[in-house]
């Protein structure tokens, strides 16, 4: 398979597709909202609704990048035109939005490869690899710009290694490509890393191949103006500067040192490395390692730039995570794309043998890798299917249905549970447990942050100096809770469960992989026991 043929490409978009769309209806079934972030995009696509017809009536607060939510709206829009179904459906077209972005991406890995190494092998690898990692397909089933942002970037760069490496006959077209991926990923993310790399690329030509200032200069005009106009048609011109840049401030804020941050330096690197094992798998890792020392022994030079202009993407976006006081293993998606095209290369390279018994063997080898990666995706998909907090209901439901007054932590209820106090993440005025509470009710989104966790690791971070996002009554309840020091004794643990080493060593230090998906957790006053 040296070339690309209609079957392998059929392959990918059919796995690709199988490990995402399962996921598209979690959560979504009764109603319920258990992804928080995607509030503010389908927010933002109700906004945009709202503007482009007067017979829809919706506004949400907007405090984050338009681009994502402005495409949920226009491609929903001749939907809501003709058949006018309710707006909670947003939720459903942005997450097969974002399953499409994902299909894109795997074949932009595809196709990346396919240029670079010329072996249909080593592309159709590293674009299945990219597919079969659980980290990727869970970000790619939410409606979030995670996989879009990721597509556009990579988008960005690949056609910046054609346009100033690769003798392309007319480079008009390539810049104004590598324009509206550099937009986009702006306008989805706020991510300027993509312009970064252009400019860079741009001055280290002008310097190196002495051009004129003058022809320099007609480049960077013409690509700043590009970016702007594309950036704008994004949000349908409805995005003034003073809004950008509240936006952008308003979630730097909110993600920075919002944490202790004494100790992010040198956690950092380990963390995401910890991240990627867990959201990949362990054999990748290991063969991604020795890959890229085989890739930095590449002589060729198409090989050589195109490695250089992802690295620098990689690096800077590593530099950044690095900075960061708030961890999260969503944002270790960055580095998936370039795990999974250096990991199909050195496996392809590794199989290379002029043996037939070393091949055979070899070839044994990479499907094992393959499998057992799978292996990792099926069960983490399976656990959004079969979420605690719906057998938690069943539970509820049969044991205190109508005398109990339950308490409800963020992300615990359901709309299948029985009525209860529900406390809402970030409301100043929330009702408290006290001497009526008969049960109370968290869910691991939300109590990890007050115990074990990936952001603030290896410890049970202080009440509030190192806690993600502190409300200082509910840290000090949950901890008591969880150390089995209040007067609540825990009845039912409802869990997630993983049964390869990367996901159960991961859950005993920090807890569920998936930040939105976890152990649900029932306390009971013990007096009625």
């Amino acid at each position: 398979m040296k070339n690309p043929t209609k079957i392998s490409i059929l392959i990918l978009v059919v796995i690709t597709l199988f490990l995402r769309l399962s996921g598209v209806s979690w959560g979504l079934v009764n109603e319920d909202t258990l992804q928080i972030d995607e509030m503010q995009h389908v927010g933002i696509a109700k906004n945009v609704l709202s503007q482009i017809d007067d017979n829809i009536n919706a506004t949400s607060e907007q405090v984050n990048a338009r681009g994502f939510g402005t495409q949920i709206a226009l491609m929903s829009y001749p939907i809501y035109k003709i058949f006018n179904p309710p707006l909670g459906g947003l939720y459903y077209l942005g997450r097969l939005l974002s399953v499409l972005y994902s299909v894109c991406l795997v074949l932009l890995v595809y196709f990346m490869a396919l240029y670079v190494f010329k072996d249909g092998r080593v592309a159709f690898l590293s674009a299945m690899l990219l597919a079969l990692f659980d980290l990727n397909a869970t970000y790619s089933h939410y409606a979030l710009p995670d996989i879009p942002v990721l597509f556009w970037a990579y988008l960005a760069v690949f056609l910046m290694f054609l346009f100033f490496k690769e003798k392309i006959k007319d480079s008009r077209w390539l810049l104004l490509l590598i324009s509206l991926s550099v937009a986009l990923s702006m306008s989805f993310k706020f991510d300027i890393i993509p312009a970064a790399i252009f400019v860079g690329a741009l001055l280290i030509t002008h310097f190196k191949k002495k051009q004129k200032l003058k022809e320099t200069s007609y480049v960077f005009i013409i690509f700043a103006v590009l970016v702007a106009g594309f950036f704008y048609m994004s949000v349908i011109f409805d995005y003034d500067l003073n809004d950008f840049g509240n936006s952008k401030a308003i979630l730097v804020d909110d993600n920075k040192e919002v944490v202790s941050g004494s100790r992010h330096y040198l956690q950092n690197p380990l963390m995401y490395l910890i991240a990627l094992i867990s959201g990949t798998s362990l054999p990748v890792i290991i063969a991604f390692v020795i890959s890229l020392g085989v890739l930095f022994r590449e002589k060729s030079k198409k090989i050589k730039h195109f490695n250089t202009f992802i690295l620098s993407l990689i690096l800077l976006e590593l530099l950044l995570l690095w900075s960061g006081s708030s961890t999260f293993v969503r944002r270790a998606n960055i580095f998936l794309p370039y795990i999974a095209i250096v990991t199909g290369y050195g496996l392809i390279k590794f199989l290379d043998s002029k043996s037939i018994r070393n091949k055979i063997i070899r070839l044994a080898i990479i499907v094992l890798i393959c499998v057992y990666t799978l292996s990792i995706s099926l069960v983490s998909q399976y656990n959004f299917i079969t979420d605690t907090r719906y057998e938690a209901s069943r539970y509820l439901n049969e044991e205190h249905s109508v005398e109990s007054n339950i308490v409800y932590y963020p992300y615990a209820y359901t709309k299948s549970m029985p009525e209860g106090i529900i406390k809402i993440e970030y409301k100043e005025e929330q009702p408290v447990v006290n001497e009526n509470t008969d049960v109370v009710v968290i869910h691991e989104t939300y109590y990890r942050r007050y115990g074990k966790s990936f952001t603030t690791p290896f410890r049970t971070p202080a009440c509030c100096e190192e806690t993600f996002h502190c409300n200082i009554e509910d840290c000090t309840t949950i901890q008591g809770l969880l150390s089995n020091s209040t007067e609540f004794k825990l009845t039912k643990k409802f869990s997630v469960n993983h049964f390869l080493p990367e996901r159960t060593i991961y859950k005993k230090f920090f807890g569920t992989y998936e930040t939105f998906i976890g152990d649900t957790l029932i306390y009971e006053r013990a007096t009625n026991n």
